[in-house]
C-alpha cells in the first residue's frame, strides 16, 4: 500500500458535531442535481455491539451482606454508554452474582449507611437509587434535575447528602449538593457549593456532621454545616490552580485529600492532612507516586493506589504515626475500590474481580465481573488495521477492539493504558495502529503481530509512548496521522485547568521522542507524499516536516480532511467540500454538496471520496465529484476493508455497507 493511502485512508478520522466559520478565497460552484440525490445500490449489515466492556474506574463500591442479610458481597455498579446499566453484588466466596437494574447509564458513589440500605447516584438521568434490604430491585427516590450524582455520604444523623453535576446558573454549572432524609422519604436541594465550578466530585462526613466536599474544574475544597447551611472554603491558594480536588477520605479524625495536577503539574503527588475538628491544614505530603486514597472501614492512616506511568504503579499505605508511606502490593493491579477489616483489598482489573490478601500477599478471588450481555460503550473512532480488519475504540474504558472482516466477528482486544480515559484518535501506519488517548493525552501503538502485553517498555504491545507534555489533556475529536516522514502526528488540547493552549504532537517512532507545538492546534489532519495539514478552528496550515515549520496558513475550519492522489487535500467544514492545491496554495472548489451535517471523509481505494454524517455519500472522482446517495441514515466514523466494502458505528453498534453499483 502506497504512504499517500496510508495518509489518506488510514489517517483521517474526526467528528465535531455543528458547523465552524468558513473564510475561503475559492469561488463556490453551485452544485448541477436534481432534487434528489442520485441513489446508489447497497446493502447494510448491522454488525452488532463493537465491544462488551464497560467502565469501572469512576465508581465506588461497598462490602455489605446479601439482602437476605447473609454473607459477604462486593457491591458496585459499572457505566455503559448508551444503555442502561446495573449494581452488581458479587458473593466472592460462593461465587454467585446477583444484578439489580436501574434506570441509569452507571451507579456513582454506592454507600451503605447505617440503617442497611445501599444508595447510589445516577448517571445522566441524576435520580437517586436505594437497594432496601431483602428487596430485588432497586428503587428511584427521584431527581432534582441533576444530571449526575458523582458521591454519596451519610452525616451522623442518617441523612444522606450527594454531590452533583448541577444545573446552569447565569450560563454555568454549579456544584450542587442534594439532601435524602430517609426518616421523611423527602429529596431536597441542600444548596450550591460553588457557584462558578462544574463539578461537586466527591463528599466526606466527619463525626462532628460537618461535610467535607471536593470540587473540580478548577480544585476548591468546602467545609459545609448541614445544620447551619454555612460553608468555609479550606484550599491553600497554591493548588486552586490544579484541576480536581480528590475524594476525601476520613479517618481518626484526620482529613486526607490528593490533589489532580493543573497546567504546572499534571500529575501531582501532593496530599493534604487536614485536622477534622479544627479544619486546619496540618500536614502537605508529598506521596512516592500520585495516589487514589482507597475508601474502607480500616480505622488509622490511609490506603491509597496508584496505576503507574510515568511513576511506580503499587498500593502503599501511609502512616500517620509515624509519617511514613510503605508499598504494601507492588504493580499495576487496577481499580481500588475497598479495603476491608485492615486486610482484604477488593477491587477491578479492567473487567475482572478481585480479593487480594494483603496480609498473606495472594488473591484470594479473580474473576470477569462484567456480564455477557453489557452492551459496553459507544464507538469513538475507527481504522483499517495493516491486518485488513476493522479497529475502533470506545468511550471511557481505554479499551480496543477489532472486528474480523471474514468471520464477522467483533474480539475485544483488551485494555491500552491503565489509565482513565479513553481511545479518541486512530489511524494505521508502519504496520502498526496507532491511537490518541485521554486523559493526559497519551500516543500508543499497537502491533497486531505480537503478543498482547499492554505497557510503557519498548517491548510492550500496545506501546504507551506517554503524555505528550505541556499542559495537553484530551484528544477528544481531534485526528492522529501517520505522517510521509514516519512519524506520527496527533492534535490535543487543555481541560481541567492542564493549559492554556491547544497544541500538535510529533512522535518519532524510533526514538520515542515527541515534538509538541503550542502553536498549532489541529482539529483534522491529513497528509501527501511530503506535506502534512491541519485544520483547527479558523486555521488551516501546512506543515513541511523536513522544514519542521508551517510554511501557508488561512483562516479556514476543517472537521476532516484526506489526501488525494494527485497531492492535493479534501476537505469539509461540516457542510461544504472543498479541495486544495498546495502547488499553487489555493482553494480550487468549494461546493455545497446538499447532504447534510458531514463529519468523515474517507478516501476509497477506488479513488472516490466517501462521506458520512446525515447520511452517507460518494463523491465521484470521474464526475467533478458529483454528489451520490448511498444510505439515507447516517453516522459516525468510516472504514473501508479490501474489498471496497465500508464500515461505520451509531453509537455503540457497527455497520458494514456494500455498494453494489461502481462508479461510472
Amino acid at each position: 500500500m502506497s504512504m499517500k493511502i496510508l495518509c489518506t485512508v488510514f489517517g483521517v478520522l474526526i467528528i465535531i458535531s455543528g458547523n465552524l466559520p468558513v473564510h475561503a478565497a475559492a469561488k463556490k460552484v453551485p452544485l448541477k442535481q436534481k432534487k434528489k440525490l442520485p441513489k446508489i445500490d447497497c446493502q447494510l449489515e448491522p454488525l452488532g455491539f463493537a465491544n462488551r466492556a464497560v467502565s469501572y474506574d469512576n465508581n465506588f463500591a461497598v462490602i455489605a451482606p446479601g439482602t437476605d442479610g447473609k454473607g459477604k458481597f462486593f457491591y458496585i455498579s459499572y457505566y455503559q454508554n448508551p444503555s442502561k446499566a446495573e449494581i452488581l453484588a458479587y458473593d466472592w466466596q460462593r461465587k454467585k452474582l446477583h444484578r439489580y437494574p436501574s434506570d441509569s447509564n452507571g451507579l456513582y458513589g454506592l454507600l451503605r449507611a447505617s440503617n442497611g440500605v445501599i444508595y447510589a447516584g445516577g448517571i445522566h438521568d441524576g435520580n437517586l437509587y436505594a437497594l432496601q434490604p431483602g428487596s430485588k430491585k432497586l428503587e428511584n427516590l427521584g431527581n432534582l434535575g441533576v444530571s449526575y450524582i458523582w458521591d454519596l455520604a451519610e452525616t451522623p444523623d442518617g441523612k444522606i447528602y450527594g454531590g452533583c453535576f448541577g444545573k446552569k446558573k447565569a450560563g454555568k454549572h454549579t456544584s450542587t449538593l442534594l439532601e435524602y432524609n430517609p426518616a421523611t422519604k423527602k429529596l431536597k436541594n441542600a444548596g450550591v457549593i460553588s457557584e462558578d465550578r462544574a463539578y461537586l466530585r466527591s463528599l466526606a462526613a466527619a463525626p462532628n456532621g460537618r461535610l467535607w466536599c471536593a470540587i473540580g474544574c478548577p480544585a476548591l475544597l468546602f467545609v459545609y454545616n448541614p445544620q447551619t447551611g454555612e460553608k468555609k472554603q479550606l484550599l491553600p491558594k497554591k493548588y486552586q490552580a490544579y484541576s480536581c480536588t480528590g475524594r476525601p477520605v476520613i479517618r481518626d479524625n484526620y482529613v486526607y485529600v490528593s490533589m489532580y495536577g493543573g497546567a504546572n503539574a499534571v500529575y501531582d503527588k501532593a496530599i493534604l492532612v487536614f485536622d477534622a475538628k479544627t479544619e486546619k491544614l496540618v500536614r502537605e505530603l508529598q506521596a512516592p507516586a500520585p495516589l487514589n486514597p482507597i475508601p474502607g472501614n480500616y480505622k488509622k492512616g490511609f490506603y491509597g493506589n496508584s496505576t503507574g506511568h510515568p511513576h511506580p504503579s503499587g498500593v502503599y499505605f501511609y502512616d500517620a504515626a509515624t509519617n511514613v508511606f510503605k508499598i504494601v502490593k507492588e504493580g499495576n493491579i487496577g481499580s481500588c475500590k475497598y479495603v476491608e477489616d485492615n486486610r482484604y483489598l477488593h477491587g477491578l482489573q479492567d473487567q475482572n474481580y478481585y480479593c487480594y490478601d494483603l496480609k498473606e500477599k495472594r488473591f484470594l478471588c479473580r474473576t470477569r465481573l462484567t456480564p455477557p450481555d453489557t452492551t459496553g460503550m459507544q464507538i469513538r473512532c475507527l481504522t483499517t488495521g495493516p491486518d485488513g480488519n476493522i479497529y475502533g475504540g470506545v468511550y471511557i474504558n481505554q479499551h480496543l477492539w477489532k472486528f474480523k472482516v471474514d468471520t464477522r466477528q467483533s474480539v475485544e482486544l483488551g485494555r491500552c493504558r491503565f489509565g482513565g480515559g479513553q481511545i479518541d484518535s486512530i489511524a494505521s501506519g508502519g504496520g502498526r495502529v496507532w491511537m490518541g488517548s485521554y486523559t493526559r493525552a497519551h500516543i500508543l501503538s499497537y502491533d497486531h503481530q505480537k503478543p498482547w502485553n499492554p505497557g510503557v517498555k519498548a517491548s510492550s504491545n500496545p506501546r504507551d509512548y506517554g503524555p505528550v507534555g505541556k499542559g495537553q489533556y484530551k484528544t477528544d475529536g481531534c485526528d492522529i496521522l501517520w505522517g510521509p516522514d514516519g512519524k506520527v502526528y496527533m492534535g490535543s488540547f487543555p481541560v481541567y485547568s492542564s493549559g492554556s493552549t491547544r497544541a500538535m504532537s510529533i512522535l518519532d517512532p524510533k526514538t520515542g521522542d515527541i515534538d509538541v507545538y503550542t502553536k498549532l492546534s489541529p482539529v483534522s489532519l491529513a497528509c501527501n507524499k511530503e506535506l502534512v495539514f491541519g485544520s483547527g478552528k479558523r486555521d488551516f496550515f501546512v506543515f513541511d516536516p523536513k522544514l519542521k515549520k508551517v510554511i501557508f496558513r488561512t483562516k479556514n475550519s476543517f472537521v476532516s480532511m484526506v489526501g488525494l492522489p494527485d497531492g492535493s487535500i479534501a476537505a469539509t467544514d461540516g457542510k461544504l467540500f472543498y479541495v486544495f492545491d498546495p502547488g499553487v496554495n489555493k482553494f480550487t472548489l468549494k461546493k455545497d454538496l446538499k447532504v447534510g451535517k458531514i463529519n468523515t471523509l474517507l478516501l476509497g481505494s477506488d479513488g472516490n471520496i466517501y462521506g458520512i454524517g446525515s447520511v452517507v455519500f460518494r463523491l465521484d472522482s470521474k464526475n467533478k465529484w458529483a454528489v451520490q446517495l448511498l444510505w439515507k441514515k447516517g453516522g459516525k466514523f468510516l472504514a473501508e476493508d479490501r474489498s471496497g466494502k465500508l464500515y461505520f458505528a451509531r453509537n455503540d453498534k457497527l455497520f458494514r455497507l456494500t455498494v453494489k453499483q461502481p462508479s461510472q
